[in-house]
This record gives C-alpha cells, sequence and structure tokens, in this order.
C-alpha cells in the first residue's frame, strides 16, 4: 500500500517490499496509478503479482 507520508505505513515491516531502482522508480509507480485510477487493488500492488509481472515485461527492456 502507497505510504504517501503515513509513517505507520512507512515503517509498518509487512507493507515493505524489497525492490530494484527500476521496479521502484518506474514499475510501482505504474502500479499505484493505476491504483489510484481504481483499475487495480491493493493485491496487485505487490510486486509478485500478475498485474505488476506484467507491468515489468511492458515497462522494463529486456
Amino acid at each position: 500500500m502507497p505510504h504517501r507520508g503515513n509513517e505507520d505505513l512507512f515503517w509498518d515491516p509487512t507493507n515493505w517490499q524489497p525492490c530494484c531502482a527500476s521496479h521502484h522508480d518506474i514499475v510501482k509507480q505504474y502500479l499505484e496509478r493505476q491504483f489510484d485510477q481504481g483499475l487495480l487493488s491493493e493485491a496487485d500492488l505487490r510486486l509478485t503479482s500478475q498485474a505488476a509481472k506484467a507491468a515489468t515485461l511492458r515497462l522494463l527492456p529486456r
């Protein structure tokens, strides 16, 4: 879940996802925009979700 400055969410270890810079700066941002528009669920924000895997294939060069 995007923390959006909420320190409780920011420091909640269950909300943490280790990722490289490309996933943080490109894929996560894309997923969060889709979530904000109501197109993805909270579960889709996990980098292991099918939505994240599909976004990775679409957005990151191979």
